[in-house]
């Protein structure tokens, strides 16, 4: 499910439901729909612990991306995630 797109249509932000339960994607024209969570660990992100359930917006550049997850604690929590060139 798509819940932020950029205008042309090239970069889109959302969720997908997975064997592992509700997963935050970025898709784009290029390389598809690929999970954040995924792209930010390519990155060197720590993210033991957390889950990135929803990505729900995006900046002009598609680079910076926000939405909500799970901490290690287990609580529900906003995240900004920002993505390398």
């Amino acid at each position: 499910v798509a819940l932020g797109a950029s205008g042309d249509g090239r970069i889109a932000v959302g969720w997908s439901q997975t064997a592992s339960g509700l997963d935050a994607f970025r898709w784009d024209a290029d390389k598809g729909m690929l999970s954040l969570k995924d792209l930010l660990i390519t990155q060197g992100v720590d993210l033991t612990g957390w889950t990135l359930n929803f990505a729900t917006g995006f900046s002009a550049d598609g680079r910076t991306i926000v939405g909500r997850g799970k901490n290690p604690a287990g609580l529900v929590e906003a995240f900004v995630a920002i993505l390398d060139d």
